[in-house]
């Protein structure tokens, strides 16, 4: 995010003009002038003729500039003239000085070119010295705005480059996005293809097709096909990443029996979980038919449960519990493992993140699972909970009764 502060330091600022300049033939008077201005400490420049004047401006920049308008070598306007032409000293204070037979005829025309005011001969010190001092003052506040306005339009103007390369950028984005999920997708088709028949040729051999095997020949068959199944399930996992990145994967909804699908659950996790050496309960209390994609339901309950198993010691216990919840049914999946630490719990549901102690216990795993279930529960225009410590951990899906929205996609596309 670009902001207009970001540039407007960047930019010089202009040093303040502080001296004033006394344009006038007559050196008693413009010794005067200077002996009245001394007070105000401001540095003093005298000018003589109006080759002197433009010298000057030329020069230097000036606080204020006291000009007699009529001398019989000078003509006062043509000098105003020239400093108003001038870019750098359009803005200088003018402080015009004539005489009372004069000054009536003279005031309309002084105006016209610019001056700020008229100082009547003879000069009043005081007023001559207030008038100095106010507009010096607003000279300087004048410049202040001007050189903000100037930072202001070069920082709105950087900005508005930024602004278009982090477009550009993000332009870039989006489409390297978008490659790397048509390149996810192909390579997790081309690789799911092969690695099907890889263990189907297994499971073959395990039944012994073409012979029965030998038990050293079975253990490595074994570890095969766990290996394979697991590869074809991370095969699966980035699949639906991909697709779900690509605002392609899509839910196929339909009533869904959800007691049903828990017993499903259990049914597929059992071996699991009796290896483990643990307890695994079920409460339906709260089961109710909804509307959604039975399959990825299943996939989603099956993926906590499946975590909560990895986590638990022996003796632990795993429990599946369902509520109704206004116009949400809560799916919840509870463990007694060992808790998740506080500062990683926000980052559960992100892509690729493993907690601490799925690497210290080495647990295979590559933190796609709770994202995808995540995913998979937003889709259905719900949302995922959890609650952890060192007595365990309960990770809660909540999903509307009454299905998916309209256009569930939306909301992975408008994150």
């Amino acid at each position: 995010m670009f902001r207009i502060e970001d540039f407007v330091d960047a930019a010089p600022a202009r040093s303040r003009p502080s001296s004033v300049l006394i344009v006038d033939d007559d050196s008693s008077e413009r010794i005067a002038l200077r002996s009245m201005l001394a007070p105000l400490g401001h540095p003093v420049v005298e000018a003589e003729t109006d080759l002197e004047a433009r010298l000057c401006v030329r020069r230097e920049d000036f606080a204020v500039i006291l000009l007699d308008v009529r001398t019989p070598t000078m003509d006062g306007f043509a000098t105003a003239a020239y400093i108003r032409s001038r870019e750098q000293s359009k803005l200088t204070p003018l402080i015009f000085i004539t005489t009372v037979d004069r000054a009536e005829k003279e005031m309309a025309l002084g105006y016209a070119m610019g001056a700020v005011d008229f100082i009547v001969a003879p000069v009043v010190p005081a007023a001559l010295r207030a008038k100095v001092s106010l507009f010096a003052d607003l000279f300087e506040k004048t410049l202040e705005l001007v050189e903000q306005t100037r930072r202001l339009r070069l920082a709105a103007t950087r900005a508005a480059e930024a602004a278009g390369l982090e477009r550009e950028m993000l332009d870039r984005m989006e489409e390297l996005g978008r490659a790397k999920s048509d390149f996810v997708s192909t390579i997790s088709h081309e690789l799911r293809t092969p690695l099907t028949s890889v263990i189907g040729y297994v499971e073959l051999l395990l039944d012994g097709g073409p012979g029965v095997p030998t038990a050293e020949q079975c253990r490595m068959l074994g570890i095969i096909d766990r290996n394979g199944k697991r590869l074809l399930t991370l095969i699966g996992d980035l699949l639906t990443m991909s697709r779900v990145d690509a605002g392609i994967f899509a839910l196929q909804t339909g009533p869904v029996n959800l007691a049903e699908v828990v017993e499903r659950v259990r049914e597929v996790t059992e071996p699991a979980v009796a290896t483990a050496g643990l307890e695994l309960t079920i409460d339906l209390r709260g089961a109710t038919d909804l509307v959604g994609d039975r399959e990825q339901l299943e996939r989603s309950i099956l993926n906590l449960v499946s975590n909560a198993v990895k986590f638990s010691s022996p003796g632990g216990r795993v429990e599946i519990a369902t509520r109704t919840d206004g116009d949400d049914v809560a799916i919840s999946v509870h463990d007694t493992g060992s808790g998740i630490p506080a500062d990683e719990q926000a980052q559960l549901f992100t892509r690729f993140f493993r907690a601490t102690r799925t690497l210290e216990q080495q647990v295979p795993g590559t933190g796609l699972g709770l994202y995808i279930v995540s995913q998979i529960v937003e889709l259905h225009g719900g949302a995922m909970d959890v609650v952890s410590s060192s007595a365990g951990s309960t990770f809660t899906m909540r999903v509307p009764i009454a299905g998916p929205p309209s256009d569930p996609l939306a909301l992975v596309r408008g994150r």
